[in-house]
């Protein structure tokens, strides 16, 4: 997957990350598979993270779509996540 960018919970050391060079944009609609672990690895899940960069609505997304966590409350490694993604900085993918 290359270089992760990852948020981490300082409470369970669990690591929330995402590949820059896999995000995609469409719509407004920011997503990147989702990666996570904790300090002695981090892999890749099932699971694609999909932000809406202008709401900053953030949703884990199935394999079949379907979103299953999420939403605008959010915990402070996901916000990290959120922002990172969002930044103006990073040049997704047009899908």
């Amino acid at each position: 997957a290359g270089d992760l960018m990852c948020a981490e919970d300082q409470a369970t050391q669990r690591r929330h990350c995402y590949a820059p060079t896999e995000l995609r944009e469409q719509d407004g609609i920011r997503t990147a598979r989702y990666y996570s672990g904790g300090p002695k690895s981090v892999r890749a899940t099932p699971y694609t993270i999909a932000i809406n960069c202008g709401t900053l609505v953030t949703h884990l997304k199935d394999r079949d779509g379907v979103s299953f966590a999420g939403g605008q409350a959010l915990t402070p490694p996901m916000r990290a996540l959120r922002d990172s993604i969002c930044a103006k900085t990073i040049k997704p993918r047009r899908r």
